[in-house]
């Protein structure tokens, strides 16, 4: 058995640093094997710590829910009425989905997650728009930005998580996600303004975006370039 030659604690053959100080472990009798057992497990520690995100998204949970409700009963007190506390209530749901749902309920596929968070970004903008009545956005402007961001990112989820693109292609389909994305806007936008599409400025990111995608898909292909360029980035 070996012990740690600076703080004296006893190792077990597969570990091949001191679990408490690091200090290298050696032993000329009986040398490190990497195939022997882990006296610990990792998982424990992941699945642990999954637990305690879970528990504070829990805890986070409760908070938002305690704020929504002092924010309902303070505007209906003084005012008889839901005005503001529509717009705290609806935008800590919208906070909550976003950020606190996936921590509480893991395990759910990226898709379900996307789509998710479209139908209740499409909520919250409509009871905005409810609440602001005078106002004419959701349908034409909201509506088709919220959509087409959301079949954008599905798309780039699925290829992603398909596996049909890697390493430097995925950076590279990201870039001309961004790029079309631009471009679906100033549609949305033309329309919304003028009733008619005049493409101008997306060009201007549209165009960049996918030479710098197309640069990142050669990239890969060239494993040369791909390894000089790693390398100089570790540099």
């Amino acid at each position: 058995m070996a012990y740690c030659v600076n703080c004296g604690v006893e190792l077990e053959k597969s570990l091949e640093h001191c679990p408490l100080c690091g200090v290298e472990a050696i032993n000329p009798k009986e040398p490190y094997d990497p195939m022997l057992p882990k006296p610990y497990s990792t998982r424990i520690v992941r699945m642990q710590a999954r637990v305690e995100r879970r528990f504070s998204a829990l805890i986070i949970s409760v908070v938002f829910a305690l704020a929504a409700v002092v924010c309902v009963m303070a505007n209906l007190v003084y005012q008889d009425a839901l005005t503001w506390s529509v717009y705290v209530v609806a935008s800590l749901a919208l906070i909550w989905v976003l950020a606190l749902f996936p921590l509480i309920y893991t395990g759910m596929h990226p898709v379900a997650v996307v789509m998710l968070d479209i139908c209740v970004l499409l909520l919250y903008l409509y009871v905005i728009n409810l609440a602001d009545s005078s106002a004419d956005w959701y349908i034409t402007l909201a509506m088709p930005q919220v959509l087409l961001y959301g079949v954008i990112a599905l798309i780039d989820v699925l290829v992603l998580k398909g596996g049909i693109m890697v390493g430097w292609q995925r950076y590279g389909l990201v870039v001309m996600s961004v790029g079309a994305a631009m471009m679906g806007l100033e549609v949305i936008l033309d329309l919304y303004n003028n009733m008619h599409v005049e493409l101008g400025w997306s060009w201007f990111v549209i165009i960049p975006a996918f030479a710098l995608g197309l640069i990142f898909f050669l990239i890969e292909r060239k494993r040369e370039l791909k390894d000089e360029i790693l390398k100089r980035l570790r540099v």
